[in-house]
Protein backbone atom coordinates (compact mmCIF):
# COMPACT_ATOMS: atom_id res chain seq x y z
CA UNK A 1 0.00 0.00 0.00
CA UNK A 2 0.98 3.48 0.00
CA UNK A 3 1.48 5.34 3.27
CA UNK A 4 2.15 8.99 3.95
CA UNK A 5 4.65 8.47 7.23
CA UNK A 6 5.44 11.08 9.91
CA UNK A 7 7.93 13.74 9.18
CA UNK A 8 7.47 12.68 5.37
CA UNK A 9 6.12 14.97 2.61
CA UNK A 10 5.66 12.56 -0.20
CA UNK A 11 3.93 9.17 0.37
CA UNK A 12 5.87 5.41 -0.10
CA UNK A 13 5.17 2.54 -1.48
CA UNK A 14 5.37 -0.34 0.94
CA UNK A 15 5.72 -3.87 -0.16
CA UNK A 16 5.81 -7.22 1.19
CA UNK A 17 8.71 -9.59 0.32
CA UNK A 18 7.32 -12.83 -1.41
CA UNK A 19 9.16 -16.17 -1.38
CA UNK A 20 10.43 -17.36 -4.87
CA UNK A 21 8.22 -19.31 -7.11
CA UNK A 22 10.25 -22.42 -6.29
CA UNK A 23 9.64 -22.07 -3.06
CA UNK A 24 6.10 -21.08 -2.89
CA UNK A 25 3.06 -23.56 -1.93
CA UNK A 26 -0.40 -24.04 -2.17
CA UNK A 27 -1.09 -21.41 0.85
CA UNK A 28 1.02 -18.68 0.04
CA UNK A 29 -0.16 -18.25 -3.61
CA UNK A 30 -3.51 -18.34 -1.95
CA UNK A 31 -2.96 -15.86 0.54
CA UNK A 32 -1.09 -13.48 -2.01
CA UNK A 33 -3.71 -13.75 -4.35
CA UNK A 34 -6.56 -13.04 -1.55
CA UNK A 35 -4.79 -10.31 -0.52
CA UNK A 36 -4.44 -8.16 -3.94
CA UNK A 37 -7.83 -9.18 -4.11
CA UNK A 38 -8.97 -7.41 -1.15
CA UNK A 39 -6.55 -4.72 -1.59
CA UNK A 40 -7.72 -3.95 -5.03
CA UNK A 41 -11.46 -3.63 -3.59
CA UNK A 42 -9.90 -1.39 -0.20
CA UNK A 43 -8.35 0.97 -2.94
CA UNK A 44 -11.76 1.27 -5.17
CA UNK A 45 -13.36 2.05 -1.17
CA UNK A 46 -15.29 -1.04 -1.53
CA UNK A 47 -15.11 -1.43 2.32
CA UNK A 48 -17.58 -4.16 2.75
CA UNK A 49 -16.04 -6.07 0.03
CA UNK A 50 -12.61 -5.65 1.10
CA UNK A 51 -13.84 -6.46 4.96
CA UNK A 52 -15.30 -9.86 3.86
CA UNK A 53 -12.11 -10.38 1.76
CA UNK A 54 -9.39 -10.16 4.58
CA UNK A 55 -11.73 -11.67 7.01
CA UNK A 56 -11.67 -14.57 5.24
CA UNK A 57 -7.76 -14.54 4.54
CA UNK A 58 -7.53 -13.92 8.19
CA UNK A 59 -9.22 -17.35 9.13
CA UNK A 60 -6.89 -19.09 6.80
CA UNK A 61 -4.33 -16.77 7.82
CA UNK A 62 -4.67 -16.02 11.16
CA UNK A 63 -0.81 -14.71 11.82
CA UNK A 64 -0.33 -12.57 8.42
CA UNK A 65 0.00 -9.26 9.74
CA UNK A 66 -0.87 -7.48 6.59
CA UNK A 67 -4.14 -8.98 6.74
CA UNK A 68 -4.91 -8.07 10.20
CA UNK A 69 -4.13 -4.31 9.53
CA UNK A 70 -6.15 -3.83 6.77
CA UNK A 71 -9.14 -5.55 8.01
CA UNK A 72 -9.01 -3.44 11.00
CA UNK A 73 -8.67 -0.14 8.82
CA UNK A 74 -11.40 -1.41 6.55
CA UNK A 75 -13.81 -1.95 9.60
CA UNK A 76 -12.43 2.11 10.79
CA UNK A 77 -13.53 3.12 6.81
CA UNK A 78 -16.66 1.45 7.47
CA UNK A 79 -17.42 3.39 10.74
CA UNK A 80 -16.44 6.44 9.64
CA UNK A 81 -15.15 6.58 5.83
CA UNK A 82 -12.04 8.84 4.79
CA UNK A 83 -12.70 12.04 2.97
CA UNK A 84 -14.52 11.79 -0.98
CA UNK A 85 -10.70 12.87 -2.12
CA UNK A 86 -9.02 10.48 0.15
CA UNK A 87 -6.57 8.94 -2.48
CA UNK A 88 -5.86 5.74 -1.34
CA UNK A 89 -2.64 6.80 0.88
CA UNK A 90 -2.62 5.77 4.36
CA UNK A 91 -1.53 8.72 7.04
CA UNK A 92 0.53 7.58 9.76
CA UNK A 93 1.85 9.70 12.55
CA UNK A 94 3.30 9.08 16.42
CA UNK A 95 0.26 8.30 17.59
CA UNK A 96 -0.92 5.82 14.62
CA UNK A 97 -2.96 5.56 11.88
CA UNK A 98 -4.79 9.06 10.89
CA UNK A 99 -6.27 8.32 7.76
Amino acid sequence: GMFLLAGKSAPLSIHELRPSQAQENENTRRLFGGFLGALDQFKARRWREAEREFAQLRRQFAQDGPTRFYLELCQRYLAKPPPPEWSGVISVNKQGIVG
